[in-house]
């Protein structure tokens, strides 16, 4: 599966080596893509500001490396019944401890210190 990974998102080299094991022929490049009517498969985060969707012809799957999707074209992603993915919890655990340490600074009077 010809996939495009923007440079938004980092790889180690295992995660490069596990994700070629799958089967896929990943290609890096910025957020404006080269021939992207070749890719079945992109991860990103904000390609489709800078590249109308409708010439990546080959699209099946959108992983995104956020949990935001209001800036994608959504209406023409599901048009097209391609699948989408978002980054969706990966935030849980900092929330929490961002909101435990506002209780926490609330409770000791932070402030009066």
């Amino acid at each position: 599966m010809k996939t495009l990974i923007t440079h938004s998102f980092k790889l180690t080299e295992p995660q490069k080596s596990q994700l070629a094991s799958l089967g896929l022929e990943i290609t890096y490049q910025h957020d404006t893509a080269e021939q992207p009517e070749q890719f079945e498969l992109v991860i990103c985060y904000d390609l489709f500001s800078n590249n109308d969707l409708s010439q990546f012809s080959s699209l099946k799957y959108i992983q995104l490396t956020s949990v935001g999707v209001d800036h994608l074209p959504l209406a023409e992603i599901e048009r097209r019944g391609i699948l989408l993915r978002n980054a969706r919890g990966v935030s849980s655990v900092p929330i929490a401890e961002f909101v435990l340490g506002g209780v926490l600074q609330i409770y000791k009077k932070a402030n009066q210190f």
